[in-house]
């Protein structure tokens, strides 16, 4: 089973009838979706993948609408093409297995409502337009569950809404804050003199088909000021205050929760992080015994 990414491919050197660069890819360890199995060159040329896992190469060819699709399953280290079919047939076994280990549906699945002979029961995998795959479960495949109470036993599971590929946000975004308020006396721009980091987020951002990995931070009993010197008229305690920062300075300057942070950025209000700080050139790390 693909619970780690075991072999590396080109995604260049996979051979079927479709042209173009539009590969996507299911895990299928926990039925984690990839819109894009590789986001640049090097990602295709290096992609990291599991046994048992399927990429899934789409064209759509001149005066169709909709796209032509083959599969490729990786079976010893080798993306093997396969029918639908096949496929289908591959991802049931997976199926079971997350549910007996995990009591619960994997990523975009849910019974169907349709009502079939013998006891089977129809699981749809639907994690994307064009990627839909009906699953039949028959009573013999799960004997541990008895035949009259398997189509309960699986509509009666909980669903898993998140797609385990994407990155999970748990840092909430700020709405309203003095920081925003402070930052608009000042072209938006604010020192935090210090502030405890608390939590550690990382979230990827695509454009033009190239991935960038973000960090954010969230500080804890914060003070902010507009001047570089402290003084009690623009200093300002909060009790919370988030940064984003790229990868390469979030490694630079080897952040840990835990750690008391000065530095000053651009307060923007944010339409997914919220109000947040960015802009940030470099981080001090302050002795926590000095931070009164």
């Amino acid at each position: 089973m693909s619970e780690e990414n075991n072999y590396e491919i080109d995604l260049n050197k996979i051979e079927d009838d479709l042209k173009g660069y539009w590969w996507q890819r299911i895990r299928v360890s926990d039925f984690g979706f990839f819109e894009k199995a590789a986001h640049n060159k090097a990602d295709s040329e290096h992609l990291k993948i599991g046994e048992g896992d399927v990429l899934i190469h789409k064209e759509i060819k001149e005066g169709e609408k909709f796209p032509t699709i083959r599969y490729h399953y990786m079976q010893g280290g080798q993306p093997l093409q396969l029918p639908n079919a096949n496929i289908k047939t591959e991802l049931k076994g997976y199926l079971i297995k997350y549910i007996l280990e995990n009591k619960k549906m994997p990523f975009a699945c849910k019974c169907s409502e349709k009502d079939l002979k013998d006891g089977n029961v129809q699981v749809d995998y639907s994690p994307a337009n064009h990627v839909n795959f009906a699953l039949v479960i028959f009573p013999e495949d799960i004997p541990a569950i008895d035949e009259d109470k398997m189509r309960i036993y699986l509509k009666e599971l909980p669903l898993n809404s998140q797609n385990p590929a994407e990155s999970v946000i748990t840092i909430k975004p700020i709405k309203m804050s003095d920081v925003q308020r402070l930052a608009s006396t000042n072209a938006n721009k604010l020192i935090v003199r210090h502030g405890t980091v608390s939590d550690i987020n990382v979230f990827t951002t695509f454009f033009q088909q190239h991935a960038t990995e973000h960090y954010i931070i969230a500080l804890k009993k914060c003070t902010v000021s507009t001047d570089e010197e402290e003084s009690f008229f623009s200093d300002k305690d909060v009790d919370e205050v988030h940064v984003q920062l790229t990868k390469p300075l979030f490694n630079q300057s080897d952040i840990k929760i835990g750690d008391v942070l000065k530095f000053k950025g651009v307060v923007k209000n944010d339409k997914k992080l919220g109000i947040i700080f960015q802009n940030v050139r470099k981080f001090e790390k302050i002795p926590e015994k000095t931070v009164i």
